[in-house]
């Protein structure tokens, strides 16, 4: 026993010491490797694996405190922001600011 009790609800993301900072390092760490390959050709193809990160772990974070999330304007403008953004993803003038944004709106979830 490993002293994390793992349960449907996630909530031993939020009551362990490390689990939400370490989900959470995980999360940006999505972001900077999609930024990266979004602006570098030649690492087109490895945007996924950003991608991957940041959902996987962005589905851990909300799930481990959903009154949190699912009740903040912050949070619901980041998920538009990001169905738009990918949307424009072949018209980068547009995307990049909506990555942008993406970005400010999930910095702006602890304010909401």
């Amino acid at each position: 026993h490993c002293g994390f009790r793992m349960s449907m609800n996630l909530e031993w993301i939020a009551e362990s010491n490390w689990g939400y900072t370490s989900i959470a390092a995980v999360h940006m760490l999505g972001i900077a490797w999609f930024a990266v390959a979004w602006f570098t050709p030649s690492l087109a193809k490895l945007r996924w694996i950003g991608l991957t990160l940041m959902l996987i772990s962005g589905a851990l974070l909300v799930g481990s405190q959903p009154g949190r999330f699912l009740h903040n304007v912050a949070f619901w403008t980041k998920l538009v922001l990001i169905v738009l953004a990918a949307s424009m993803s072949s018209r980068p003038r547009i995307a990049v600011p909506l990555w942008a944004a993406v970005i400010v709106a999930g910095r702006l979830i602890p304010f909401f």
